[in-house]
């Protein structure tokens, strides 16, 4: 199990993670539990993801229960924009697939005192959301899927096994919005 529990990042200029920050790709693959608590990001400008930003395309696959609860991307300028993604900010891809249980929770977007319960801000990418049988994916706050993107729910995936077999998972969990 991993956790990751009150993580800040803060600075003058623009802040990414409060937990994790990449320009690469984010691969959490294969874990345990893994939690990210009351983690922050932030900025007098703009701040991106309170628990992890990606520049590129962020992987939560395979692990056993996940979750995001309380935390913050924040903004402290007079401005009531500049904070993105309470939980999770990527300028590419996200997939939350085949996972114990996953939850977001109380994840906020904090401009100049303003909160605004958003735990996903993704730009420029796309959305898979998915769910195995008699598990589930609880998202209890908004999420921000960018222009031209695409947000898929409980979508069939497809991988090549070590032999290089096709295998695909068929998703049959449930997807809450709460």
């Amino acid at each position: 199990s991993f956790t990751f529990s009150i993580y800040s990042s803060v600075g003058s200029g623009s802040t990414c993670g409060g937990a994790i920050s990449s320009y690469g790709t984010i691969q959490l693959i294969g874990n345990g539990n893994i939690i990210f608590s009351n983690n922050q990001a932030t900025s007098d400008t703009n701040s991106f993801g309170g628990a992890i930003n990606s520049g590129a395309s962020i992987v939560i696959s395979d692990n056993g229960s996940v979750s995001f609860e309380n935390n913050r991307s924040v903004n402290t300028a007079e401005e009531r924009f500049g904070a993105y993604g309470g939980a999770i900010y990527t300028y590419g891809n996200l997939s939350i697939r085949n996972n114990g249980s996953v939850l977001f929770e109380k994840n906020a977007e904090v401009n100049n005192g303003f909160y605004r319960l958003r735990g996903i801000y993704v730009e420029g990418g796309s959305v898979a959301v998915s769910a195995d049988e008699d598990m589930s994916v609880e998202i209890r706050e908004s999420i921000y899927v960018g222009s031209g993107s695409t947000f898929n729910l409980n979508a069939d995936y497809t991988y090549q096994d070590k032999d290089g077999k096709s295998i695909t998972i068929k998703q049959q969990g449930d997807i809450l919005f709460t």
